[in-house]
Parts: structure tokens; sequence; C-alpha cells
């Protein structure tokens, strides 16, 4: 089930209105996430039923708000989602949407002052786009994914940083890899594993 998107102008709204009564700063202008970005997220949610979502970078808290409410609609009690922001940023967001229950915030770097946990389901980095800083998310993360499990990467089509890397990053441990070029844009990296999906090959076709 996907959250009423009505929730996601709610959502959006709420960002707006902090950034323009100066509450928080934001140096672009621009959308935290998109709409079809969001809907991508929450049919993702949806399908794979996922326990341990891990994002890095928080931002303003509207794609881990949103990741919450698809937790929410489909009934994943016991799921949750690690949220990672290198600045201390008092967010009432999730209280808001009634998803407080399903959200951790950790203030630190993936590296030097966050444990993450084990067998992530998901992890979301949307945080420092350049290359030095996706490559260490990657490296830091994989090995706490689970076989089978995703990495999906945001706002390819504005970086390059996030685009190349990925792709390199897929290449060198065997990695299936889809881009999304919609919205922002998502990389979406599978760790090999049971339960991976299988991209066929041209002559199974």
């Amino acid at each position: 089930m996907i959250p009423n998107f009505k929730l996601f102008s709610e959502i959006i709204k709420k960002y707006n209105a902090g950034v323009m009564i100066g509450v928080h700063t934001k140096e672009n202008g621009g959308l935290a996430i998109t709409l079809q970005d969001s809907i991508f997220l929450a049919s993702f949610i949806t399908y794979l039923q996922p326990k341990i979502i891990v994002e890095i970078g928080t931002g303003y808290g509207v794609s881990s708000t949103w990741m919450a409410l698809a937790l929410k609609a489909n009934g994943l009690t016991s799921s949750r989602i690690h949220t990672i922001e290198i600045t201390d940023r008092p967010l009432d967001i999730w209280g808001t949407f009634g998803v407080a229950d399903w959200v951790t915030y950790y203030q630190g770097t993936t590296v030097n002052e966050v444990v993450l946990p084990e067998n992530i389901d998901i992890a979301f980095v949307d945080e420092d786009h350049t290359e030095e800083c996706v490559i260490e998310s990657l490296i830091h993360l994989y090995p706490k994914i689970r076989p089978g499990g995703f990495i999906v990467g945001h706002d390819p089509i504005y970086c390059p940083g996030v685009r190349g890397t990925f792709r390199d990053f897929s290449k060198q441990n065997g990695c299936q890899i889809i881009e999304l070029i919609q919205g922002q844009g998502l990389m979406i990296l599978q760790k090999p594993g049971p339960g991976a999906i299988r991209r066929k090959k041209s002559e199974d076709m």
C-alpha cells in the first residue's frame, strides 16, 4: 500500500515553510525530493517489505518521513529507518506526520561516529554528492547490506559523482544496477546473494 499523496504535498509545504521562515537554511532552493522519486520509494518499500532502512543524509527529514509513511501504510510496525545527518538539526517533522516510532535519528558521519545495523534491506544515500563522499558511504555500507539488499543513490541527474561512483562500484563488486532517469534520478544497486534479481542475458531472451 502506498501512502495518500496528499500527505506528500503537506510534507513539502512544511519543508518549504521551514526554509522560508528561517528555521532551516538551504543553499539549493529546489525540492528535497520530487514526487516521482517519492512514488518509487513508496512502491519499492511496499514491494520489499523491509525491516531495516538506513538513510545517509537526513537533510530536512522529507525523504525519511515519506519512507516511514510507507512503512506505516503497510503495517510494518517492527520496521525502522535509521537516518544519519552530520549536522544537528532539531527536526519535528516525524512527530508532525505520526511516524516518530518508525525513525531513529543519529548525528554523526557514517564512518567515524555511527554504528550501523547489520542486515540492512535498503540504504538510501542522499548526502554530500561528491565522488569522495559517495564512495566512502558505499564502502562503509556495503558489508552491512544483506545479500540481495539494495543501496539507492539520489540525484545522479544533477550530480555526476553519484552516477559514476555507483557505476564503478557495481562493476567492482559484481552488482546489478538500474538507473532511473526521472525526477532527480535514482541509482539502484543490488548486492549479489539469495533472492537477488538476475538480469536476463541476450542469449536467454
